[in-house]
């Protein structure tokens, strides 16, 4: 009787203790302690609302931002970002930010939309620009490029290309890419620095060992030249010299030829293109005694002083100041490089003088006068109706 006691009672303890244990066969959703995974988003991806494709987007999250992880579903987990309670896919979820890699193209190519030979280019990139890379795929790999995301041959990325670049004007190196972001170094004119990337508008360079950001319109691919010392030609050879002036691209001048200084302003308004040139010509006595030479930037009062094309325009023209000084001095002159360096300050000057006379600028009349030196040679500027006049003797 004893025995029949003692098994029966190990039977209902075995029974209890099968009770107790959650049925293993059971798909109910794993619950997380809300305090106690936090995990990051190892691309970019949307919050929805419910576990299935369909739903409806609650937020879109960036690549390794946090997410509070509170629900897992089959391949669905539920998260919480910020204030916002939604699904996504478990995968898109990491233990830890994956690390982010850029690298730079080393040629020219196209992002497309596969992994193979054949499939549609969605964005042609140049040399030197900077890609995310997301995804290696034997010798083809997944980028991001600005918004663009597709495939590259793997050979086609490398992690710097290193080119030999200088300043166009003085700028302020920056540590990240936007106008507010702190300085890193002040760079003057012509310096010598490398380029190592191209981030849509924006280069990131070293100069001095110091590795910084610029706009791609303040530096221009370094020469081999070695500098001379050149002496400015006379007046009367400027249109001979601007007609034999070449350089790679072709002449940017506009040449004209006059006594008469108003038909000189409608004639180069009447043929210079939509694209900014340089116009050189005579308005004396007519014994060529005195030199003119104009820049346009028409966009600074029909736009405003602030309007992006205005930026353009005025960083178009005074990447032809150069070309000023090398009719002037000769090509690879150490004066030319100098003179370029005056001119741009003079276009500064009419852009902060047209920004304070904005929207009258019609009504303005020549600028007051000034004059630069190279070496010992005098310039006269003045600034007229988004136009910058230089003469000399």
């Amino acid at each position: 009787m004893k025995q029949s006691i003692k098994r029966i009672g190990a039977g209902l303890l075995a029974l209890s203790l099968v009770t107790a244990s959650p049925n293993p066969m059971s798909f109910a959703p794993t619950t997380v302690s809300a305090a106690a995974v936090t995990k990051v988003f190892n691309k970019d991806t949307n919050v929805q609302a419910g576990a299935y494709r369909a739903a409806k987007v609650l937020k879109s999250v960036k690549q390794g931002e946090a997410a509070t992880v509170l629900e897992v579903k089959g391949s669905w987990t539920k998260v919480k970002v910020g204030t916002v309670t939604g699904w996504v896919a478990g995968w898109d979820l990491s233990d830890e930010a994956a690390p982010v890699v850029t690298k730079v193209f080393n040629k020219d190519t196209g992002v497309q939309v596969g992994a193979f030979r054949a499939a549609k280019v969605l964005q042609s990139v140049k040399q030197g620009e900077a890609a995310t890379v997301l995804e290696v795929r034997g010798s083809w790999t997944k980028v991001k490029v600005g918004t663009v995301t597709g495939w590259v041959a793997g050979w086609d990325l490398s992690d710097e290309v290193t080119e030999a670049y200088e300043a166009i004007e003085a700028f302020v190196l920056k540590a990240g890419r936007y106008q507010a972001a702190p300085v890193v170094a002040n760079v003057p004119a012509f310096a010598k620095l490398d380029r190592v990337a191209v981030h849509g508008s924006w280069s990131e360079v070293v100069y001095n060992g110091k590795r910084g950001f610029v706009a791609n319109w303040s530096i221009r691919q370094q020469t081999a030249e070695q500098l001379v010392h050149g002496k400015r030609i006379q007046a009367i050879d400027v249109m001979k010299a601007a007609e034999a002036y070449n350089p790679q691209g072709g002449s940017p001048f506009l040449l004209v030829e006059s006594t008469i200084r108003d038909e000189v302003y409608r004639t180069y308004n009447a043929k210079t293109p939509k694209n900014d040139n340089i116009g050189f010509f005579y308005a004396d006595d007519g014994a060529k005694r005195r030199a003119y030479f104009t820049s346009f930037v028409p966009s600074i009062y029909k736009k405003g002083p602030n309007a992006p094309e205005v930026v353009r325009d005025m960083v178009a023209v005074k990447k032809l100041s150069l070309n000023y000084g090398e009719v002037l001095y000769g090509e690879g002159t150490f004066e030319s490089r100098l003179f370029a360096i005056e001119a741009n300050h003079v276009y500064d000057q009419m852009h902060r003088h047209t920004a304070s006379a904005y929207p009258n600028i019609p009504k303005i009349e020549y600028g007051t006068p000034g004059t630069f030196k190279v070496g010992d040679d005098v310039f006269e500027t003045r600034y007229f109706y988004g136009t910058v006049w230089i003469e000399f003797e």
